[in-house]
């Protein structure tokens, strides 16, 4: 459903962005995601740069390093991370979707030049769609979504907070906008039902084709099939064994709950990698990462980053390693499985999941929260031979997973 017109079979194709603004708890969420139904591509800059710290890259190390001394993250990289995505996208076939709305960005001028430098000539910017809000309206949504939302931002001094940096910062771009006839405003104190015919008038002005009811059947569907495989559902083992902890801003999860059975080829593909201390996983992860696009999950990594947040789950790990005891499998699959969800929602599939499983009540933990979720190919062992202490590697097919030792060798 592009709404670009290729001028000819050599002519370059660029994808076609409407940003997408509002103040905290207007709604941009729930539009955006009635839009990806008439085959947009919905993207957000914060997503995109909390799932980069997920990931081994030079990036994510960056970013950290930059929230870490209190500093704002350069527009540079964020830019890029939409880019990269956008091109993931556009990758997959000739017939990829090149439509897609850029959520929460530019916030300020500074977001906008350091667009202009990096997609000039790359993106069309057909519009903005600004969702017009009062504070009062907003602020009563955010206390309510709060309540189950765990987001340590969703109190009411973080709102006003967030609502004046929105107008200081936000609102001149929108202007800026307005000016170009390229902002739509839309009324966003109406029901769901109406905003979103709003959103749809907006988008036809902009000049995208509404779809047909097979185009709209079809992306519904797609849609669905996404949300089966990326959306956590609860069940009673889940909650006993390792009490649900509402996420936070530093993206805490529930403990690992059953998901609904999805077609294996739309679930996550995923390879374990095992070996002892020293033996070069991580290494051999980065290069894998970069030779083939794969993301790079660590138990232990998501397990110390947890802690460091808000959330309900990373007081109850720091509980459980005060008191001497293990944390239990089930938290530590519901951060590998949060942390898998919001990668495939930017359009990875392929995980390395590297230290896990490191006994049996790792793996059968994994079956109980996985099973129907993601799809395991296969476990990578890196090992050390005891006379020589060369390396080698043994590719092991899931079946076998609990028999490492009926590996074949490969020397390296």
């Amino acid at each position: 459903m592009s709404a670009a017109a290729a001028a000819g079979s050599d002519a370059v194709v660029k994808p076609n962005v409407v940003f997408v603004l509002g103040g905290p708890g207007s709604g941009k969420g729930t539009q955006c995601a009635k839009l990806v139904t008439r085959g947009f591509v919905h993207l957000s800059a914060g997503d995109l740069l909390r799932a980069e710290q997920e990931t081994k890259s030079e990036t994510s190390a960056l970013i950290k390093s930059y929230i870490k001394d209190g500093k704002i993250v350069p527009v540079a990289i964020t830019v890029g991370l939409l880019r990269q995505a956008m091109e993931l996208e556009m990758s997959r076939s000739l017939n990829a979707k090149r439509d897609f709305l850029i959520d929460g960005f530019p916030r300020n001028q500074d977001n906008l030049d350091g667009w202009h430098k990096a997609m000039d000539g790359f993106a069309e910017v057909r519009g903005i769609l600004f969702f017009d809000c009062p504070e009062s309206v907003m602020e009563a949504r955010l206390l309510e979504r709060g309540k189950t939302s765990g987001r340590a931002d969703d109190n009411i001094a973080s709102i006003k907070k967030r609502f004046q940096t929105y107008v200081k910062e936000t609102v001149p771009i929108i202007e800026h906008f307005d000016k170009l006839k390229k902002a739509a405003k839309i009324d966003a104190t109406k029901p769901v039902t109406e905003v979103f015919a709003q959103v749809s008038s907006a988008m036809t002005g902009f000049g995208f084709a509404a779809p047909s009811a097979a185009t709209l059947a079809e992306n519904a569907a797609a849609a669905k099939a996404t949300t089966a495989a990326t959306t956590p559902t609860a069940s009673p083992t889940d909650v006993k064994s390792a009490p649900a902890a509402a996420g936070s801003s530093g993206g805490g999860v529930a403990a690992a709950a059953a998901a609904p059975a999805v077609p294996i080829d739309l679930q996550p593909q995923v390879v374990f990698v095992l070996g002892g201390p020293g033996a070069g996983k991580g290494t051999q992860c980065a290069r894998l990462v970069k030779g083939f696009g794969f993301v790079h999950l660590s138990a232990g990594d998501l397990l110390r980053a947890e802690q460091e947040t808000k959330s309900e789950t990373a007081e109850l790990i720091k509980s459980y390693i005060k008191d001497g005891k293990i944390v239990p499998v089930a938290i530590t699959c519901g951060l590998l499985k949060a942390a898998i969800q919001q990668q495939m929602k930017l359009g990875h599939t392929c995980f390395l999941v590297d230290g896990f499983p490191r006994n049996k009540d790792n793996l059968d933990g994994w079956n109980q929260a996985m099973n129907g979720f993601a799809n395991v190919r296969f476990c990578l062992y890196f090992g050390m031979y005891h006379a020589t202490q060369r390396p080698f590697i043994s590719c092991v097919s899931s079946p076998f997973l609990p028999c490492l030792h009926l590996y074949v060798t490969i020397c390296g």
